[in-house]
């Protein structure tokens, strides 16, 4: 089974977390992809702020971030690793069409299993509005990518209810 864990922004600063998923030194040259949706994606982290600054949200979270991890036995030759990293383009695009955030992404194959990690603007851009992602929208939003992941021919996602919160 997949996996996916949503992390509130207060592990790094945004800054941080953008240049830690982009990273080949942190991640033993096997950052495999790397982009964004919404921002320029050698600009993401000043293109979030500066949607922060326009509606004067600079406080609180300033990122949540979600992590798709695929078993191990999944990936076994180059298309695989190609499909997955269309499946990571597909599930930041629905992310941030149903969000309306900014969103700033890269699949990592430094580990046993292949993971992508999203970085999520906290603040839509649309309306200021901060993102919430509360026991409801978070069992939906792992109900879609678990059928983004099953179209690409992985397996769905390991989840339990919608009783989950978003970890800290």
């Amino acid at each position: 089974m997949s996996t996916l864990r949503a992390l509130n922004g207060t592990y790094r600063t945004l800054d941080g977390i953008v240049k830690y998923i982009a990273s080949n030194e942190e991640h033993n040259d096997l950052v495999l992809a790397y982009d964004a949706v919404g921002a320029d994606p050698f600009r993401a982290t000043r293109d979030m702020l500066l949607v922060k600054a326009a509606y004067n949200k600079r406080g609180g979270n300033e990122y949540v971030q979600i992590i798709v991890s695929l078993m191990e036995a999944e990936i076994i030759c180059q298309d695989d690793v190609a499909r997955f990293q269309s499946a990571s383009r597909a599930i930041a695009d629905m992310m941030f069409n149903k969000y309306c955030c900014q969103i700033a992404y890269a699949v990592h194959g430094n580990t046993d299993n292949l993971h992508a990690h999203f970085v999520i603007n906290s603040v839509r851009y649309v309306d200021g509005y901060k993102l919430q992602l509360g026991k409801k929208e978070l069992f939906q939003l792992k109900t879609i990518v678990s059928d983004i992941l099953n179209q690409y021919g992985f397996s769905r996602l390991l989840y339990y209810s919608a009783d989950e919160n978003l970890e800290n």
